[in-house]
């Protein structure tokens, strides 16, 4: 019902009717997707893959303070969570340590996996700061942490910074194949939505729809957008995404955190024209493809398994 209650929130709100049978099939993927956040799946992935983990900013900075106080969009809640961020970068850091230590025990060699952060400029200037005055964040070298500005003080900001991040990588030889990227959990099917190759986020077209957007670019990036494989460095990446913190409805306003991002997850997918984000989970987002096909295997077995309990009984009763 908490669900429901939110997607139909959203779609009041666009003005825009849904079907019951809509509504159903969203309620269910959310539910399922939601489902998925909650569960620590790390030790389910091929760690040694990832070439670099992704910390994506929350509303608080590295100081315990809400960094986005002054903005209206985020006046509405009354009890903010002032570690989020910190939370946040704190497990991508243990992401990197595991992809390292088991690559290492793997392989017998060394890999740096660096962690990336592109926050608000308040947030950066602070991580900076930290970074400058201390050999060792969270037990982790400062010298792989790296600290990238954005284009817009948001998540659709945080996509397009990575993306020309990835880019300029590429222009310069250095390819990267698999990353991790770390969120609070309540945020995750919308990041999915957001960053997997089947974003709109991630088209040229998106853009070029949305001239106001386009006009706040760099006049280097907007050159860098009209380069075809621009949206190819993340668009084709394979990224596996994993959950930061506690279970969501325990966090400080953890129920309006929930609600909140389903309504702009239905609201940005199916409600605005055009869509910023993904409709469905795009199929790169390979960590949660393969939860789903471990649950899918794991359901298989069970089925299996009462049909030969149910067999053995049969067969107990057969009179020979």
């Amino acid at each position: 019902m908490f669900t429901e209650r939110a997607i139909t929130s959203a779609f009041q709100r666009g003005h825009l009717p849904i079907s019951p049978i809509d509504l159903l099939r969203l309620e269910m993927a959310l539910n399922l997707e939601y489902g998925f956040a909650e569960i620590d799946h790390s030790s389910l992935i091929d760690l040694q893959r990832l070439d670099l983990v992704v910390c994506l900013s929350g509303r608080s900075d590295f100081s315990g303070e809400n960094a986005e106080s002054r903005e209206q969009k985020f006046r509405q809640f009354k009890t903010v969570d002032t570690k989020d961020t910190i939370t946040r970068l704190k497990h991508a850091i243990m992401i990197a340590y595991l992809a390292m230590r088991e690559h290492a025990v793997k392989t017998g060699s060394v890999k740096p996996v660096p962690v990336y952060f592109n926050g608000t400029d308040h947030q950066n200037h602070q991580l900076r700061r930290l970074i400058k005055r201390n050999v060792n964040i969270f037990g982790f070298p400062s010298r792989l942490i790296i600290v990238d500005d954005i284009p817009l003080p948001n998540t659709m900001g945080q996509v397009i910074g990575l993306n020309y991040f990835l880019h300029t990588l590429n222009t310069i030889g250095l390819s990267i194949k698999h990353i991790g990227l770390v969120s609070s959990r309540y945020h995750l099917p919308r990041v999915m939505r957001a960053f997997g190759g089947d974003s709109p986020l991630l088209t040229k077209a998106f853009y070029m729809s949305n001239q106001d957007v386009l006009n706040r670019f760099s006049p280097e990036l907007k050159h860098a957008m009209f380069d075809d494989t621009f949206f190819d460095a993340l668009a084709r990446m394979e990224l596996s995404v994993f959950g930061a913190g506690k279970a969501i409805l325990s966090n400080p306003n953890g129920e309006q955190d929930l609600s909140g991002d389903i309504e702009a997850t239905v609201a940005y997918s199916s409600v605005q024209s055009p869509p910023s984000i993904a409709k469905l989970i795009p199929s790169n987002i390979i960590s949660f493809y393969h939860a789903l096909s471990r649950l899918a295997l794991h359901q298989i077995r069970l089925v299996s398994n009462q049909d030969h309990d149910t067999d053995a009984d049969a067969s107990d009763r057969c009179v020979i």
